[in-house]
């Protein structure tokens, strides 16, 4: 009885396990079809499908399939929308086996077929699909047809097949967009002087040629073509900013010029009225606004090195502080001139002062006084004769 157990249990574990051998791309050739042919679709279209998988030399036929009493799995997908599949096991001189399957994912099993050693293994594998192109959320999308693989497969040993759908609306608002972000460009380099049609021209002349694109369903070449557009509009904006931020720094720097103008011309003469007894303060004064001046000087040096470095938002801003700063310092400083000035005229004033008369009372006065020294003269005059008249 022992023995008899023992020979089963050998007889057991002397069969075969029955193993699917690893398929790599060489052990395949595959072709594949697609109608209608299309280097870019919409959304909302039909498409037929068809992808064949051969083994790529008849040593392989057996190999790509199942072993004996273990199928190989073939696996499908796809990312058209209401998708069915036929999938077709054609076998080595003989009948195919099909089946019909409704989803985006589909497989079918590959058994082991040999009637005898010139009639076994498969010819091919077979998908043939059917479904809607999908909606792509951008302007451009890529799409999985038909992705194909198979148990004890290495990854990518069947091809993936993939097709390109457009959203013409899409690109339409982009090209909208473009348009209106070139407009915005143009008005502010207008604003402030600086707009030449010549940087534009191009940019401009991309948009168009785009719009044309789209409108033949030429999606890929329209694509290129804005993705060019935006390119050239980006550098456009930099170019942009670049203008009105070094416009904005020689503002600034004129500025700073003529403040530090003023204060020299105010320190000179500051030096004119040392007697006076405001002169310390105005000159701690001057002192003060000098310092305030240099800071505002080492500031703007700052806001030139984020300009060479491209930093223009950081520069703007930094030279917008500057600015405000600057004009209070301006204020500042000219209330100074207007105070050395009050000393000064203080200083020259004449020790006398007559009252301010009106033209009318002042031809009176003149006329008057021209009267007395007349009539001072005629009377001196008269009285030389007397005393000449007596001595005679």
């Amino acid at each position: 009885m022992r023995l008899a157990l023992a020979i089963v249990l050998f007889g057991i574990l002397a069969v075969p396990v029955l193993a699917l051998e690893e398929l790599n791309s060489n052990h395949f050739t595959v072709e594949y079809s697609i109608d209608p042919k299309s280097e870019c679709y919409t959304a909302g279209e039909r498409i037929y499908a068809k992808m064949e998988i051969h083994p790529k030399n008849l040593d392989y036929r057996v190999l790509i399939g199942g072993e004996k009493d273990n199928p190989r799995t073939y696996y499908f997908w796809t990312d058209l929308v209401d998708p069915v599949w036929t999938l077709t096991v054609g076998y080595y001189k003989a009948g195919p086996l099909s089946e019909d399957v409704r989803g985006r994912s589909a497989s079918i099993d590959v058994k082991y077929f040999e009637v005898d050693e010139e009639r076994k293994g498969i010819s091919k594998v077979v998908a043939n699909l059917t479904g809607i192109t999908p909606q792509c959320k951008s302007r451009l999308c890529e799409f999985v047809l038909i992705n194909a693989s198979c148990e004890l497969c290495m990854p990518y040993a069947l091809p993936n097949v993939t097709i390109k759908v457009a959203n013409e609306a899409i690109f339409k608002n982009d090209i909208k967009s473009l348009r209106v972000r070139l407009a915005e460009l143009e008005e502010k380099l207008k604003q402030e002087n600086l707009y030449s049609e010549e940087d534009f021209r191009n940019v401009t002349a991309q948009i168009n040629s785009a719009e044309d694109l789209v409108i033949a369903g030429k999606f890929l070449d329209a694509d290129k073509r804005l993705s060019e557009a935006e390119q050239s509009l980006n550098s456009l904006s930099n170019l942009t900013n670049r203008k009105l931020v070094e416009n904005l720094y020689n503002e600034t720097k004129a500025k700073l010029d003529g403040i530090k103008e003023l204060l020299v011309n105010s320190s000179v003469q500051l030096e004119k009225i040392k007697e006076s007894e405001k002169y310390v303060d105005l000159a701690l004064k001057q002192k003060d606004y000098e310092s305030r001046l240099g800071d505002l000087e080492a500031q703007i040096k700052e806001a030139r090195n984020l300009i060479e470095e491209g930093k223009y938002e950081n520069a703007n801003k930094k030279l917008e502080t500057i600015g405000a700063d600057a004009d209070k310092l301006l204020k500042d400083v000219e209330d100074l001139m207007a105070l050395i000035k009050t000393e000064l005229e203080k200083k020259t004033a004449p020790l006398i002062s007559l009252p301010s008369l009106d033209p009318y009372m002042l031809l009176l006065v003149i006329s008057a006084a021209v009267i007395v020294v007349l009539g001072a003269f005629g009377v001196n005059r008269i009285r030389k004769r007397r005393k000449w008249d007596e001595l005679r």
